[in-house]
C-alpha cells in the first residue's frame, strides 16, 4: 500500500515524521504528540499548537507500563523474556556476561 511521509513541529521547534498510509488529507491526524517534549505539535511549522492545559500532563509510554507494573514485575517479565531468548539461542549467556 503506498504511503507517505508527514511532519509534525511542536512549539520548541522539534521536528517529528510520521508514515501514514496514503489518504485523504482530512483522515491524517492534524495534531500529533511530541515524542521529544510532549508537547503538541502540528503540520504547520509556522503555526505551532497551543501548549496543553497545566491539568493534562503528558506521559510517555514508559510512565503509563510504570502505573500497571511495580519494579518487582518488571523484572519478572524481563527475567522471561531474557530466559526465552536464551533459550532460542538469540542471546547467548556470554553476551551478558552471565556464569
Amino acid at each position: 500500500m503506498p504511503r507517505i511521509r508527514v511532519p509534525y513541529w511542536c512549539a520548541k521547534g522539534h521536528e517529528t515524521r510520521l508514515v501514514f498510509l496514503k489518504l485523504p488529507d482530512e483522515q491524517i491526524p492534524k495534531t500529533w504528540d511530541c515524542p521529544k517534549c510532549g508537547a503538541p505539535a502540528t503540520r504547520d511549522a509556522g503555526n505551532p499548537a497551543p501548549t496543553r492545559p497545566e491539568d493534562e500532563v503528558f506521559k510517555s509510554h514508559l510512565d503509563y507500563v510504570k502505573e500497571r507494573r511495580s519494579s518487582q514485575d518488571a523484572e519478572v517479565v524481563l527475567a522471561g523474556a531474557l530466559d526465552r531468548l536464551r533459550a532460542r539461542g538469540v542471546l547467548p549467556d556470554q553476551l551478558l556476561g552471565d556464569s
